[in-house]
């Protein structure tokens, strides 16, 4: 673990009261603002109006962003994002590119207004860059924010901003990802904000400053160009809107927006139970050698319209598997945005006011510098996501009239797979660096309602696309053998998660080796947790081919199409790893699925049917994970019937008692007719004038908090391959710890209560009685 040094201090960004901030900004920098009589007196019409204009304004920087910029990364996969805020940087309108940043570009127009207003001054025609996550702004290094101000007659009105993953900025790694990185020396350079336009000028020193630290200079001083390009766009169609309208009301427009905003999600939240839900999580590996797994926890605590996420217990900052806090921040906003703000307009500067973070300094979501945390928004910050969703839904799951609202894990996190080398299909070799991006097309979690979406995204990115297989043989020298759905990848659930893909390529064009950078996690312990008894979507894993001699064979006319076909001498991939991959060696790499939703064993035959006709389970996952067997296509519903009564009765003989001593006879029963729901398994009953928890499926009663502080479940613990065929290698692989499937039944009906792939040493909150009993349905 790196040590603090003192005096990095200052580039911290933490919780801000804005009327502090504002009453902190000196007097030689005038702020436009309105009261609350002005915002009051708005009429509904040009409310609408307005607020449509500011919605259309930052969704035409976004158009010119990406019409500018030459990167893949955001011209394809629409890696980045934009908004405007008012005059302290709350954000009153943002992009639904990747959400996760939204959560630390007001950070950085916070910092940037209590170090930068005095010396050397905030004025207009101004612009800073930005890449230092410890500010905010984004949440590693390569994501790049260029923001402005917006005067008007003399007053900060507004600020935009534009931000994008850059391909390379530095570092020991290739695309700035080092697997071996101790602390942030190792990997891009964090700049706090610069002046990087002045008087509406480019600044050439601080431009040319800027891109010389990078393997692709050209891509980048393109999309700094870009950004500054997608920032005079806000700022003409924002200066058109005051002109219009006047400054004052469309001050008004922006400041009720906010104020809309929270006042609708602190509706919702009063009528949700007040309660706590936990959940934690893990990262296997968290450098190139190291063989542990890393824990992040969370305790979401409702209390009547606001939450509070506590994250006390995460694990100390390891290698690069690191984020500040703004990567917390990022996470817990790509969870609430989707999941409780659905319906809801994105002013994210009112939705952030109805939600606290805690978190101890120096754990793996809240790092200090000089941390290493190159792999922040695609490790902790995402897995910081996925806990909050985890409990979000738990929440949520107690009434079916949430139920859109509730989603199981969603493909755990992005498999970083970055190539480089030499591309000698022109006149001239030229260097090229290529992120892969074909993960993009995750699976998504099942609902109580319905399947995941199928290969259908990331979840903090709702707009995001997966590359054009030509264009990326266009620009690179890689042949792709094949990018297909994997069958069995989804969660096995009563809904199944979404399946995920995987994609084998070689290169093409080049006589020398290319240099490969492995970043991801979930190869060993489950990043797509399952809900309700739903397990786990598929385990991620990375293949080498060596000595597969594809040269002779593509000459030959030879497509293979399997790893099988590929043959060779094939290494997997760890976590975190340096590589390279030589002409005629093939990489594979398979991402992740979504988590599914429910028990298995109850999904409808003829929709496992479906799936085996469409390839998105295979036979043998048919019959060992959802006992359904089928003859010619068609299922056999007597097969069937005995098949899930034979993989019930072998959950019976592997199981073990689990929770406190028991309450209530073991035999005990309610009348599910009169039971509140708390999930798709479980409900809450009356047993002699005293609330219990019984079984949804046969009423056996299964924790009473009068004797028991636990649920009375069966356990098993067995080998993560129980699971069933997406558990694509051996947790052995990549970790010492001992992984295990563990699943939690009914002892009446065996119904599967939780299933997950986790360390043996996991604590199993989904037993704590308390938490389905101490949260009260809501008033009214």
């Amino acid at each position: 673990m790196s040590m603090p040094i003192p005096g990095s201090e200052r580039f911290n960004s933490r919780p801000v009261d804005t009327a502090e901030l504002a009453a902190s900004v000196p007097a030689s920098l005038p702020l436009h603002t309105v009261t609350q009589e002005q915002i009051d007196a708005l009429d509904p019409l040009t409310y609408e109006v307005v607020r449509h204009r500011l919605w259309s304004v930052t969704d035409e920087m976004g158009e010119a962003l990406k019409r500018m910029s030459g990167s893949p990364i955001v011209t394809d996969a629409n890696d980045f994002d934009f908004a405007i805020g008012d005059e302290l940087g709350q954000e009153v309108q943002v992009g639904l590119y990747n959400t996760m940043l939204v959560g630390a570009v007001d950070l950085a127009v916070y910092w940037t207004l209590r170090h930068r207003a005095t010396n050397p001054g905030i004025a207009e025609g101004d612009m800073f860059l930005c890449n230092d996550p410890w500010v905010g702004g984004g949440l590693h290094q390569n994501d790049v924010i260029v923001f402005q101000p917006v005067f008007h007659e003399g007053q900060l009105f507004a600020w935009t901003s534009a931000i994008a993953h850059e391909p390379d900025l530095g570092g020991v790694g290739l695309g700035s990802f080092s697997p071996n990185a101790t602390d942030v020396f190792s990997e891009a350079l964090p700049t706090p904000p610069v002046k990087v336009v002045r008087d509406f000028q480019l600044q050439e020193d601080v431009a040319d400053l800027w891109v010389r630290r990078s393997r692709v200079p050209m891509l980048v001083g393109l999309d700094l160009r870009a950004k500054v390009g997608a920032n005079s766009i806000g700022r003409q169609r924002l200066v058109s809107v005051i002109e219009q309208y006047g400054a004052d009301t469309v001050k008004a427009v922006m400041k009720r927006m906010m104020s809309d905003a929270e006042h609708r999600l602190r509706d919702k939240l009063r009528a949700l139970p007040d309660g706590t839900w936990r959940a934690s999580g893990y990262q296997d590996q968290s450098h190139a050698g190291d063989r542990a797994v890393h824990k992040i926890t969370v305790a979401m605590t409702k209390s009547d319209d606001h939450l509070t996420f506590d994250f006390t217990g995460t694990d100390p900052q390891s290698g690069v598997i690191n984020c500040t806090y703004a990567g917390m921040r990022g996470g817990v906003v790509s969870a609430v945005l989707p999941i409780l703000a659905g319906d809801i307009p994105w002013a994210a500067g009112g939705l952030m006011r109805c939600f606290d973070l805690v978190a101890e300094e120096g754990t793996i979501n809240n790092a200090t510098y000089p941390a290493a945390v190159s792999r922040g928004p695609i490790g902790p910050a995402w897995l910081t996501g996925s806990l909050v969703a985890e409990c979000l839904s738990q929440m949520l799951d107690r009434s079916v009239e949430h139920e859109r609202s509730v989603q199981a894990t969603c493909c755990g996190t992005w498999d970083t797979a970055v190539i480089a080398g030499l591309d000698e299909r022109g006149a001239f070799p030229t260097p090229f660096l290529n992120v892969l991006m074909e993960p993009m097309a995750g699976g998504y979690g099942a609902r109580p309602g319905a399947d995941g979406m199928d290969t259908g995204g990331l979840f903090c990115i709702p707009m995001g696309r997966i590359p054009d297989t030509e264009m990326t043989e266009y620009l690179y020298p890689l042949l792709t053998l094949w990018r297909r759905e994997e069958p069995d990848s989804g969660g096995p659930g009563r809904h199944r998660g979404g399946v995920s893909a995987s994609l084998a390529v070689t290169p093409y064009g080049t006589s020398v080796p290319m240099g490969l950078v492995l970043a991801s996690a979930g190869k060993s312990v489950a990043q797509n947790n399952g809900l309700a008894g739903g397990y786990p979507g598929n385990t991620g894993v990375e293949v080498l081919a060596r000595g597969a001699d594809m040269a002779t064979r593509l000459a030959r006319g030879e497509m293979p199409t399997s790893l099988e076909e590929v043959g060779g001498d094939q290494e997997f991939g760890a976590c975190y790893a340096e590589s390279s991959i030589a002409p005629g060696e093939v990489f594979y790499m398979h991402w992740q699925g979504g988590g599914g939703y429910g028990d298995p064993l109850l999904r409808d035959p003829a929709a496992v049917a479906r799936d085996l006709a469409e390839d998105k389970v295979t036979a043998g996952g048919a019959r060992e994970v959802y006992g359904v067997v089928l003859a010619g296509g068609a299922v056999d519903e007597d097969a069937t019937r005995a098949r899930r009564e034979q993989l019930r009765e072998e959950r019976r003989d592997r199981t073990s008692p689990a929770g406190a001593s028991p309450g209530a006879s073991p035999a005990a029963t309610v009348d599910l007719a009169g039971a509140r729901r708390l999930d798709d398994n479980l409900v809450e009953a009356r047993l002699d004038g005293h609330a219990v928890v019984g079984c949804g499926h046969c009423g056996r009663v299964l924790g009473d908090a009068r004797a028991d502080s636990r649920l009375q479940l069966v356990r098993f613990d067995g080998p993560s391959s129980a699971a069933g065929p997406q558990v694509t290698s051996d947790p052995a692989l990549y970790v010492d710890d001992e992984v295990v499937f563990r699943q939690f039944c009914c002892p009446g009906c065996l119904t599967a209560i939780s299933s997950g792939i986790v360390p043996a040493a996991h604590e199993d909150h989904v037993l704590e009685l308390h938490r389905l009993l101490a949260a009260a349905p809501a008033a009214g």
